[in-house]
């Protein structure tokens, strides 16, 4: 099996943590598994497997969890924001928490000439 040579590592990991299994026994050892049986279980390894994540972009890796995290996270800082203003704090509006895949806002430069004629 192809796979087998290719994801050696990950599978061997994955077979450890989900199924108690040493997967060198399973394919060589006395007990061995059938081609089929093996398959099965590698189709059946968890979203959060080392083999499923090798092969996965990090916006696919970003769950809905994670999602959910973040926008926990993005309404606790917008309730600070807007408490320290209520009780006439200052404070810049909150930056929400990066998600995969966004290209941070890039920073506007300017020119040494042009910063000098701002003095």
């Amino acid at each position: 099996m192809l796979l087998l040579r290719s994801e050696w590592e990950h599978l061997e990991a994955d077979f450890t943590r989900y199924y108690g299994a040493d997967l060198r026994a399973l394919c060589w050892g006395s007990s061995r598994w059938s081609a089929r049986r093996i398959l099965g279980h590698i189709r059946s390894l968890p979203h959060d497997s080392a083999t499923v994540r090798a092969h996965l972009t990090p916006e696919a890796q970003w769950e809905t969890t994670h999602e959910l995290l973040a926008a926990v996270v993005d309404v606790l800082r917008a309730q600070t924001v807007s408490l320290v203003r209520t009780w006439g704090g200052e404070m810049d509006d909150p930056k929400p928490l990066p998600r995969p895949g966004e290209k941070p806002a890039e920073i506007p430069t300017i020119s040494l000439a042009e910063w000098a004629a701002t003095l």
